[in-house]
């Protein structure tokens, strides 16, 4: 057998690369414009392969992270993109897998306005299932969060308002909420979610964040704005589009629309609740390699 010569090499290896390139999903060119932009996201969730339909979702919120936007408008950013990831998945198994996904891998700091945004989606009465359905969701949602992010920093932030979500989205219906409180287990760490959890539920987040700091968190910051959901019911087939907008806030209420759940953000609306550690910030004006520098302020 002749043995490679570098020439035969060199060949192998750019035939590699050009596989290897035309293997790429279409998708990823679109990530950048889809971030900016999330019109298109339904549409283009439609072409992606079902086995990386999870991939696509963490990097689009990856995406978002980087873009270099006021807070207020990055918590309505990814509240946007968390919202059209949800209504583009096709079904409850792959609604159920973007919800954990959202919870699991978004900026945590902007958990809030996602919470705000997907609990009025998640509804009942809005989504007209029973509340037997919706417990099964709530329950697999929130058991997949607690598997993915152990070992993360922030899981018990992430942990809790994947909870929280749900126990908005029960509304009045008391019997749902302990079930969803009972399905979190024994554990200490499930002891420790129950503690802050109502709270959260009800926009008191400085109980979860203590206890985030006391479990020496990384993430500094968290930042509450309002934002103002669609009002579409999050767990039907992929139907028809929903517009997006933030709102500017009247009379204190931040959803709009008689079947709107109040906001959990209200009291600590605009405001960062700061913790000691220092923040990282992309600074919005890029150095002379084009690229955005991390600084601490």
């Amino acid at each position: 057998m002749r043995p490679m010569t570098i020439y035969t090499g060199m060949v192998v290896f750019a035939a590699m690369a050009v596989t290897c390139m035309a293997q790429s999903p279409n998708w990823v060119a679109q990530l950048g414009n889809l971030a900016q932009d999330t019109t298109n996201v339904r549409e283009t969730m439609k072409q992606v392969e079902p086995h990386d339909k999870q991939f696509f979702a963490e990097r689009l919120l990856r995406a978002v992270k980087t873009i270099p936007l006021a807070q207020e408008d990055k918590s309505a950013r990814f509240a946007n993109v968390a919202h059209e990831l949800v209504a583009g998945a096709q079904n409850i198994e792959e609604k159920q897998s973007t919800l954990s996904t959202i919870f699991s891998k978004a900026d945590p700091r902007y958990l809030s306005g996602i919470s705000d945004t997907l609990a009025s989606g998640l509804e009942i009465t809005k989504n007209g299932i029973s509340e037997d359905a919706f417990l099964g969701i709530a329950t697999n949602v929130i058991a997949s969060v607690t598997d993915r992010t152990a070992g993360d920093p922030d899981a018990l932030t992430r942990v809790t308002m994947a909870t929280a979500t749900f126990l908005r989205a029960a509304g009045a219906r008391d019997s749902v909420k302990d079930a969803i409180l009972a399905s979190l287990g024994t554990s200490g760490f499930a002891d420790q979610v129950r503690e802050v959890v109502v709270a959260a539920a009800n926009g008191n987040y400085e109980p979860m964040l203590a206890a985030n700091e006391a479990a020496k968190a990384l993430s500094p910051q968290w930042y509450v704005g309002r934002t103002s959901p669609p009002g579409e019911p999050l767990l039907h087939p992929v139907g028809s589009f929903y517009s997006f907008s933030r709102m500017t806030g009247v009379d204190g209420l931040s959803f709009g629309g008689v079947d709107a759940i109040p906001s959990a953000a209200q009291p600590y609306y605009g405001q960062n609740i700061k913790k000691k550690k220092p923040k990282m910030y992309l600074r919005p004006i890029p150095d002379e390699n084009g690229r955005f520098q991390m600084v601490i302020r």
